[in-house]
């Protein structure tokens, strides 16, 4: 399914270091929120989306505020 809206590749950052692997990402779904953003923007490519979903209100607030 998400290969026919485009996508070549999802990776479960459970099962492999997403920024070990030194890749730019074009979106970057975070539905943990376990992280900063601040690596995650580092692993997105020039035009890449980060969004979030749900996550503690601190963390929501800081990302908001600070973009980190």
């Amino acid at each position: 399914h998400s290969q026919a809206s485009g996508q070549r590749r999802i990776v479960n950052y459970t099962r492999e270091d997403v920024m070990a692997r030194g890749a730019e990402y074009d979106l970057i779904l975070d539905v943990v929120d376990v992280r900063s953003i601040a690596p995650w923007k580092r692993a997105l490519g020039s035009s890449g989306i980060y969004v979030s979903v749900g996550g503690s209100v601190a963390h929501i607030a800081k990302t908001l505020m600070l973009g980190a």
